[in-house]
């Protein structure tokens, strides 16, 4: 039987800008909807690229992410 699951969902939408979504989804252990299928989120990831120089700064990226390290 399978308890807890992962599915990731990339897009980049255009050359300067993707992003990572992934939820978790398990099954309720402790609150009043015990047994129902509850989803978290892991992952939540947007990345905004340049291909500008910004003076001594070559190709900047912007990103921000809440969860763990998106690039592990």
């Amino acid at each position: 039987m399978v308890k807890r699951g992962y599915i990731t969902f990339q897009k980049k939408l255009y050359n300067y800008l993707s992003g990572r979504l992934t939820p978790d989804l398990t099954i309720d252990k402790e609150s009043d909807g015990e047994g129902a299928l509850e989803m978290r989120l892991k992952y939540c990831y947007i990345e905004l690229k340049s291909n500008e120089t910004w003076g001594i700064i070559t190709e900047p990226i912007i990103a921000n992410w809440t969860g763990a390290n998106p690039m592990d």
